[in-house]
């Protein structure tokens, strides 16, 4: 239940990026380009997910 939980607070922090920093988002999407952010940002969420 303790993992389930770590995992769902992780998919959420990971999806709530977008309104508590989008400055910090803007940077990351701009230095690594849109294709790998989203690629990293699939590959998280699924991670999280899957707890």
């Amino acid at each position: 239940m303790l993992l389930m939980c770590l995992g769902l607070a992780g998919f959420l922090l990971l999806h709530s990026i977008r309104v508590v920093a989008p400055q910090w988002r803007e940077a990351r999407i701009a230095s690594m380009g849109a294709a790998t952010w989203r690629g990293l940002h699939l590959l998280g969420s699924l991670l999280f997910l899957c707890f």
